[in-house]
């Protein structure tokens, strides 16, 4: 089967003015519509693309979506970016810390984690919960998920469950 049939394909090929085979110089470059010669406000990359600065809920965004695909090291730096710009945020703080503790930096995330904690993110106990869990402390991470319970998460059910699948 071929990729293109003769009409599409004939749309495919650039016709050169005979005058450019002939060493005709070109005239002065086409600008884009509202440049008029004028530089572009953000900078342009070497495809073409503007950069700007990210806004903070662009950041956040960009951590949730790496983990949501399991990329914990993207996830860490676009949390901890989001940290730099607001670093009293718990919440920011407790999402940083559980991307730690995803990629095994058990330390830095509880660090993380603590912190979040007495920045009033109570979803930091349902992480440290997990992370206590891991390690085989049972009763560390049931005292955790009965404290993220306190908060009334959207997951609560979720949560009853696990508290139920550690409890012989």
């Amino acid at each position: 089967m071929e990729a293109f049939t003769v009409d599409e394909e004939e749309q495919l090929i650039v016709r050169v003015p005979e005058e450019f085979r002939k060493g005709a110089k070109a005239k002065a470059p086409i600008r884009p519509p509202g440049l008029n010669g004028t530089l572009p406000a953000e900078p342009v990359t070497a495809t073409g693309i503007t950069q700007r600065a990210m806004s903070l809920t662009e950041i956040v965004r960009a951590g949730d979506s790496a983990a949501s695909t399991k990329q914990w090291s993207a996830a860490a730096s676009a949390y901890q970016q989001a940290l730099e710009m607001q670093p009293a945020s718990g919440r920011i703080r407790a999402r940083y810390g559980n991307a730690l503790f995803k990629q095994g930096d058990m330390d830095g995330a509880e660090v993380q984690l603590r912190q979040a904690l007495s920045q009033g993110a109570s979803v930091a106990h349902k992480y440290l919960g997990h992370m206590a869990r891991e390690r085989g402390d049972i009763s560390g991470a049931n005292t955790h998920y009965q404290d993220y319970l306190r908060s009334s998460p959207p997951d609560a059910r979720a949560i009853r469950l696990l508290i139920e699948s550690m409890t012989p």
